[in-house]
């Protein structure tokens, strides 16, 4: 969406990758923005030096601010039609309010335009402002891929790139806590757009990305989850409760995660719901009491090695 002053031709970087066979796509999650895009290799240099000026001189072009407004009320409406997007605001919506945890994630028109019109708000001032006080080349990563050499590639990076900004600013960390004890112990019902049935339940959890080497998590995600003879999942089917069970952590942002078990239920399971929850939490406390195997951890392991080495090839 941003106009450069290296190329001011607006449409010039869309024109390109369209025009050499390839696409291009942004998205933002809860604690970063990503950029990307593919192009046939013979244009990859001219993509690059284009797209480095995003990072580097952005004009925020009115037009193109406006566009892409309209483009994430488009998304916002269609979200409201989705139960994914609806329960997740619902639990932020149920969040302490004075977490950042707590915003609204997608926003619409109104948000938007709307709000900051009425306040007497600059869009256009409060996305540069916010380009010169978060972007910094040492809170950034860049990933490129293609059939030169190294060598050539990072001649490439550096020759585009080496005007972005190191503002060595420090990278953000939120409170550990979005909820609070008040908080906590809180029981949502949420009535479907489409026919579902499921129990989820949420707690927060640590920041585990700096034991990424490790997850530590994924010891608790293969028991919970797991399918075989003795399982939860398989008490809960034997009963005529549950469909499917899955378990896992969802990093969220710096400072704070969740862990997660999501049931999907039969009709039966939906009016047992607090016997299904008695149950989790039995097996849980069963855990507890056990305490970590080792040979638990090792067929875990083994079980991503194996899933990593016969992993299909699919796009970078």
């Amino acid at each position: 969406m941003g106009k450069m002053g290296k190329y001011p031709v607006e449409s010039e970087y869309s024109k390109l990758i369209v025009g050499n066979g390839g696409c291009s796509n942004a998205f933002t999650s809860d604690d970063h923005t990503n950029f990307n895009f593919d192009i046939k290799p013979s244009s990859l240099a001219d993509a690059l030096d284009i797209f480095a000026q995003f990072f580097i001189s952005p004009l925020f072009v009115t037009s193109s601010i406006d566009r892409e407004l309209e483009a994430v009320n488009s998304e916002y409406e269609t979200n409201l039609f989705k139960d994914t997007w609806r329960i997740s605001q619902l639990e932020k919506s149920t969040s302490d309010p004075k977490h950042p945890y707590s915003g609204f994630s997608i926003g619409n028109r109104e948000s938007l335009r709307i709000i900051p019109k009425q306040r007497g708000i600059d869009i256009r001032q409060v996305l540069l402002d916010f380009h010169k006080t978060e972007y910094s080349s040492n809170r950034m990563s860049l990933a490129v891929l293609g059939n030169q050499s190294l060598d050539e590639l990072q001649s490439l990076v550096v020759k585009s790139f080496k005007e972005v900004q190191n503002k060595k600013l420090k990278k953000p960390k939120y409170p550990s806590d979005p909820y609070g004890e008040s908080k906590r112990k809180t029981i949502c019902y949420h009535i479907p757009v489409n026919e579902s049935r499921q129990l989820t339940i949420n707690w927060v959890i640590p920041d585990h990305r700096e034991l990424y080497y490790c997850k530590p998590e994924s010891y608790l995600s293969h028991l919970i989850g797991h399918q075989g003879d003795g399982s939860l999942s398989s008490y809960l089917k034997t009963l005529g409760l549950a469909i499917e069970l899955v378990a896992g952590e969802s990093n969220s942002a710096p400072g704070f995660s969740f862990f997660s078990i999501d049931i999907q239920l039969t009709i039966e399971g939906l009016n047992q719901w607090e016997r299904i929850l008695y149950s989790v939490y039995q097996y849980l406390a069963m855990l507890g009491k056990e305490g970590p195997k080792e040979w638990i951890f090792n067929e875990g392991k083994n079980i991503n090695q194996m899933e990593f080495q016969f992993e299909e090839k699919g796009q970078p």
